[in-house]
């Protein structure tokens, strides 16, 4: 058997798609990799993976992917919901040429299984590592997929819809993602070229990455977690023996030598217990030593002692999300941090400066039932809190299924219905907004209370806001220039 997975989004780790490629290979299935997604450059230089409009991959490259899908017995696609009407386009273009059943996997197929069913032959919903395979060995065998838990199947002009099925239990059992190189293609130059460890290096920045915990304690109420949640027992956090994801890490290490830090892409690594980042902590500083990057933090876990152990083994970057200054936004999100808890995490991360090389800090924007003193609150909130930290500006991003935009629909104010989760990029938020362009200026490491709160007062004068937006904004970037050690290389966590 044959199979050929392919994804259009432009961060080549996708994980997901490199661990089903190592199900299969561990069962004797040959399997080819394509990663379509474009990463754009500005000034020649390569710009961070989601800043890019997501597009079709040219026709040199289509007719690329056509030829090594000639001989497959099975294709399939990852989809993300920004993806959802390229992903329809390419699965069409595709079944023009080809006449291997195509089968769609990923967060969309999993929370919106009707429309998506509509463009594959297959979906498989949920972790599709134990589905992907059985799959592969009914195909193999000639047979249908009736009882093939976690699947649905269109046939003979019908849908068969089995039953989920439960997410792998025993992460232990799983192979390491494929980062083998073999059989990996890779969109570049308008074309797909062989994915070469020097290519890879170069669009990951020599970060790898993976993830050690699946699930999450939070259900925040934008987030696909939430279906995730509805759907399996997402709650639980499962996780992999802290010797088994060293044991991955250091071949990894050995695997790329240009490699120049770890991350651990959890959603909830925080919630593992002191014990478990403990024996961690000491097996990585031992075995493999590079700069580590976790982002799954949040103000209610972030501790002392966890932040204590983990700097001890390499932790150079932390990500926090706080996502409003406001207690009623942080409520309607499902996230009950106080102030007074988010001020001290921030402080708690502080007092490893110099070891922690990069400290962001999530925020969201362009929420509909956000007034402008929730925003304020923000934009307050961001002023108490010590520099430096880089803040990341989201735009509330309504997906569908999930429980903002259910009640969006219900009161009429996400007015393109489900359109904006197919369209909108959560990187790009509302520029028009002045309150917004306030809070884009947290995104420098150097920032001026007293200008901000000059913009504040501007916000209602146009043209003074406008010019007193661009001069601050060039006096931070110049402040950030001459900060002592801006300039020191770190990698693009």
């Amino acid at each position: 058997m044959k199979v050929v997975l392919a994804t259009l989004q432009e961060d080549v780790h996708c994980y997901g798609l490199r661990m089903l490629s190592a199900v299969l290979r561990r069962a004797g299935v040959e399997t080819t990799l394509v990663f379509l997604g474009r990463q754009p450059r500005r000034w020649g230089v390569r710009r961070a993976a989601g800043t890019g409009e997501p597009r079709l991959p040219p026709p040199r490259a289509f007719e690329q992917l056509v030829e090594l899908c000639r001989d497959a017995d099975l294709v399939g696609l990852s989809v993300l919901t920004l993806h959802y009407r390229l992903s329809a386009d390419l699965s069409a273009a595709l079944r023009r040429r080809i006449h291997a059943p195509l089968v769609w996997g990923g967060i969309h197929p999993t929370v919106q299984p009707d429309e998506s069913i509509t463009h594959a032959d297959i979906i498989c919903r949920g972790e599709a590592e134990e589905t992907l395979l059985e799959i592969v060995e009914r195909l193999g065998a000639g047979r249908h997929l009736d009882g093939v838990a976690g699947t649905w199947e269109r046939r003979d002009g019908s849908v068969i819809k089995n039953e989920l099925r439960p997410p792998p239990a025993d992460l232990d059992s799983l192979p390491d993602p494929d980062y083998s190189g073999a059989g990996h293609f890779v969109l570049e130059g308008g074309r797909l070229r062989p994915m070469t460890d020097a290519l890879y290096l170069e669009r990951t920045d020599g970060i790898y990455m993976t993830i050690n915990a699946r699930g999450c304690s939070l259900r925040c109420t934008y987030c696909c977690n939430s279906q995730y949640g509805r759907l399996f027992d997402w709650l639980r956090l499962r996780y992999r023996n802290a010797d088994r994801i060293v044991d991955e890490l250091a071949a990894a290490a050995r695997r790329f030598p240009g490699l120049r830090g770890i991350k651990l892409s959890d959603d909830d690594f925080g919630d593992l217990s002191d014990e478990y980042i403990a024996t961690f902590a000491a097996a990585y500083r031992a075995r493999v030593g590079l700069p580590l990057g976790i982002p799954g933090f949040s103000p209610r876990n972030l501790t002392a002692s966890k932040l204590d152990t983990l700097v001890g083994a390499g932790l150079e970057y932390v990500r926090l999300g706080i996502q409003s200054g406001s207690r009623a936004i942080r409520k309607l999100y499902g996230r009950p941090d106080t102030n007074q808890q988010i001020l001290a995490a921030v402080n708690l991360v502080h007092r490893f400066d110099g070891r922690i090389r990069r400290f962001k800090i999530d925020m969201i924007t362009d929420n509909p039932w956000e007034s402008e003193s929730d925003v304020l609150a923000s934009v307050r909130l961001l002023m108490e809190l010590p520099k430096p930290y880089v803040m990341t500006l989201f735009s509330l991003t309504l997906y569908p299924g999930t429980p903002l935009h259910t009640r969006a629909v219900r009161e009429g104010l996400a007015q393109d219905g489900v359109e904006a989760g197919y369209r909108r990029h959560f990187y790009r938020f509302d520029q028009r907004n002045a309150l917004n362009r306030i809070l884009s200026l947290f995104r420098r490491r150097v920032v001026l209370p007293s200008r901000i709160e000059r913009l504040v007062g501007a916000r209602e004068h146009p043209w003074r806001f406008r010019w007193r937006y661009w001069w601050y904004q060039a006096e931070a970037t110049l402040r950030t220039l001459t900060t002592p050690g801006w300039w020191r290389r770190t990698p693009a966590w």
